[in-house]
């Protein structure tokens, strides 16, 4: 679950590019985490004023491609929450 500075900035970068109109009204890339699951990386950036509610996007790399698309998109409960403003990743069940 190691992620490297480098990773965490072109993923800044590439949402960024994908979002650029809306990327200050959606405050994406506020937070960016990098995941190792199941031998395949996982980019997570959080957008908290996104739909009013917050969101994370998560975005899977396959080889040495990532899906421009989100492949999931969690949202907040309440309006102005800020969901999505810090994310963590973490290892729950220990293994790797």
């Amino acid at each position: 679950m190691r992620a490297l500075k480098g990773d965490v900035y072109l993923l800044k970068i590439f949402l960024s590019g994908m979002l650029h109109a809306s990327l200050s009204t959606l405050a994406i890339g506020m937070s960016v985490k990098i995941a190792n699951i199941s031998g395949e990386k996982w980019y997570i950036g959080g957008a908290p004023r996104s739909k009013y509610y917050g969101q994370v996007l998560l975005f899977r790399q396959v080889g040495d491609y990532l899906h421009v698309e989100p492949q999931h998109i969690l949202t907040g409960k309440q309006i102005g929450e800020g969901f999505g403003y810090d994310i963590e990743v973490a290892d729950l069940n220990g293994d790797g």
